[in-house]
């Protein structure tokens, strides 16, 4: 029925008001950049079927600074904080109580590169992110591990989406690089390394990865325009995408709970041939270009294949 049963609809009412200031400052001559805003959030909604009343209201921040060293590399640092307000969207504690409101804090320092006219470009950020009240939506076979009950003796019964939090702390490096090594050639490699773990829960085990996520992810693509004669700006692409493994789903510390088992590393191909006359372009693309199978994500009751080998052809214009 209305506002009930699983067949029914969920109803609600919620409002939202943000506001948000930024000053941006320029010191010695331009050598060094400074950027700091603030921003308020208050957000409120109701859900009229179940009772619950989801609310929270956050002042968040960011700041960062800039030092050019040279004309080709810079140095910068940059702090930020999020909110994110707990039970919107229908979510629900497993308990049937709202979701706490989320916080996060993060930080971040790197190197930036532009040298050669832009002819060669990169950057290295080092990172770390710290997230509290996180949430995992429940699937079917998980509520029967916590309460033989089920969530709030009526997870069968509702449209809801029953939760638990968390917290969790992410580190991580990024690689990245350009380069025109000559006319019509275009190198681009990026690297990226995750170690993201629960921090604090009492139904999540403490310092197990994060479901899903990978610790390595390497992106590489090369691309040649021919410059000259009856075949200019007629071009190739071939690029590589690499994942290391990863776990389907983060592990329990609910005895009883079944372990998460470990997705396999997987690497896909991609090509592309493109064609460009004044203001036409005509692309074609493939995707996984020699059909590799492959599970990108997974949980304890269903595993997800990733896309199979596909085709696209694109065709546009400038105005």
């Amino acid at each position: 029925g209305f506002n009930g049963g699983s067949s029914g609809a969920n109803q609600d009412h919620g409002r939202s008001a943000a506001a948000f200031a930024a000053l941006f400052t320029s010191w010695f001559g331009g050598r060094v950049e400074s950027l700091a805003g603030v921003r308020r959030d208050e957000l409120k909604q109701v859900l009229y079927n179940t009772g619950v009343v989801a609310q929270g209201a956050g002042t968040t921040g960011n700041a960062g600074l800039v030092w050019k060293v040279t004309n080709p590399v810079s140095l910068y640092i940059g702090a930020s904080s999020s909110f994110t307000p707990g039970g919107i969207n229908a979510q629900s504690r497993y308990d049937g109580g709202p979701l706490p409101n989320g916080r996060g804090e993060s930080v971040e320092g790197g190197l930036k590169l532009n040298a050669f006219e832009g002819r060669l470009s990169g950057s290295v950020t080092a990172y770390e992110t710290r997230s509290r009240n996180q949430f995992i939506t429940l699937d079917g076979a998980t509520p029967q591990i916590l309460g033989p009950n089920g969530i709030n003796g009526s997870y069968w019964a509702t449209i809801r989406s029953p939760s638990y939090e968390y917290d969790a702390r992410t580190r991580g490096l990024e690689v990245e690089g350009a380069w025109r090594p000559a006319p019509g050639v275009e190198l681009t490699g990026a690297y990226t390394h995750l170690n993201a773990v629960v921090t604090a829960d009492n139904r999540l085990r403490v310092g197990s990865r994060l479901g899903s996520i990978p610790r390595d992810i390497v992106n590489l693509w090369g691309r040649y325009t021919i410059q000259t004669g009856p075949l200019a700006n007629l071009g190739a692409g071939l690029g590589l995408h690499h994942e290391s493994n990863r776990m389907a789903s983060t592990a329990s510390a609910v005895p009883g709970a079944t372990a998460p088992f470990l997705l396999g590393a997987y690497t896909l191909i991609d090509a592309a041939l493109y064609y460009r006359l004044g203001d036409w372009s005509l692309q074609a693309n493939v995707r996984n270009l020699f059909d590799e199978r492959y599970f990108p994500t997974g949980s304890l009751t269903r595993t997800t294949p990733g896309e199979p080998r596909s085709f696209t052809i694109r065709l546009s214009r400038r105005f």
